[in-house]
């Protein structure tokens, strides 16, 4: 029957399947680690490229055991993660990604060799005053062997007079193994003013050797009351490992940004680390502070109660995966597993019952390496 004139007819609208585009095939551009060889425990940082349509899920078997270590679900296109090779042989690191374009995997490989029985040991020379703190002292030499495994060689420093700032030292010839630090405690400004000073004054082949802290026995009394001495003992320690004074010393150029309102630590294995703790880009550096705080300790507004920022602040203060992951990046063999439990998560945070910075523990002056070789 036709329609009258001038009307539609009653035809069902025609309709068009939608066009569906075929997922992007996941791909893996790059899958790289830090460091290609070295000797066990080796911490590296595992990096990768990866494209295709999302969500992707990276997989990681760290060490190529068969096994998948690490899952990241919405696998960033560029990331890296940290981790220990404890073995001595051949590892071959896999990484897998998969989404709606497929499974694409990729591998790369890393020999370690064994290290030997030379662990590294850092030496006390006790000056002045440190002899009434030598517990408090051999505490925090043993948190930071607990976490660098092996000896560097042993080297025979020539030390000129006057060595490490100390009028009336005659020059000597000094055998170190591996690190030898001089600590004098004795009276300076008094309670409240500057801490002291710390760093080291001579290096080998880019690595600390000799070092000194020198702080104020008012101030050492006040920390050691309130239960906070052992960990401004390690924090000045670090500073003499290399923390915030070897970044960039011995061709090294891991401080980025320095001087303006967004420094950054870019050594590999800390920015792996940074990730692991929810950061994303190099690792935030303080840009506050007194002398010796900015360019030289973790950012506080980020890292709060962590060990090696500018402030003793909260109740405990860890000696995070960042940390010692840091000093992979400067030359050190070192476990992460030795790291303490750290969270930059707020509901994880000590900041102080008032939410208060604590005292300043890097009021002091880092010393600047008298040597450089």
């Amino acid at each position: 029957m036709m329609s009258a004139p001038g009307c539609i007819p009653d035809n069902p609208p025609v309709t068009v399947p939608p066009v569906t585009a075929s997922p992007q095939a996941s791909k893996i551009q790059s899958f790289t680690a830090s460091a290609s060889s070295g000797k066990a425990p080796l911490s590296i940082a595992l990096s990768w490229s990866v494209s295709g349509t999302g969500p992707l899920t990276c997989e990681l078997d760290t060490d190529g055991n068969g096994s998948v270590d690490i899952t990241i679900t919405d696998c960033p296109s560029a990331g890296s993660r940290p981790t220990t090779l404890v073995s001595v042989g051949t590892h071959a690191p896999v990484i897998r990604v998969s989404g709606p374009g497929g499974v694409a995997t990729r591998t790369t490989t890393i020999t370690t060799s064994a290290a030997g029985d030379d662990r590294f040991d850092i030496d006390i020379v006790p000056l002045e005053g440190a002899g009434a703190y030598q517990s408090e002292i051999d505490a925090a030499v043993a948190r930071w062997e607990a976490v660098i495994h092996n000896g560097l060689n042993d080297s025979v420093l020539k030390l000129p007079a006057d060595y490490c700032w100390s009028k009336g030292r005659p020059a000597e010839d000094l055998s170190v193994d591996d690190l030898a630090i001089e600590i004098k405690i004795a009276p300076d400004d008094g309670p409240g003013g500057r801490l002291g000073s710390a760093g080291f004054c001579y290096a080998t082949g880019g690595m600390p050797r000799y070092g000194a802290i020198n702080l104020d026995v008012d101030d050492v009394a006040r920390l050691r009351a309130s239960g906070r001495l052992v960990d401004a003992l390690t924090h000045e320690i670090g500073h003499v490992l290399g923390i915030g004074t070897a970044w960039n010393f011995g061709g090294r150029t891991l401080l980025v940004g320095a001087g303006t309102g967004d420094p950054r630590f870019s050594g590999p294995v800390a920015v792996a680390a940074w990730a692991t703790l929810g950061g994303s880009a190099a690792v935030p550096v303080e840009s506050e502070g007194g002398e010796g705080t900015a360019d030289a300790h973790w950012r506080e507004s980020t890292f709060d109660d962590e060990l090696m920022t500018g402030w003793l602040s909260g109740p405990v203060r860890p000696l995070s995966i960042v940390t010692v992951a840091s000093l992979a990046d400067l030359g050190y063999s070192v476990d992460l597993n030795g790291a303490d439990p750290f969270s930059t998560a707020p509901s994880m945070r000590a900041f102080g019952l008032n939410g208060e910075r604590h005292e300043e523990v890097a009021h002091v002056e880092l010393f600047n390496p008298q040597n450089r070789p």
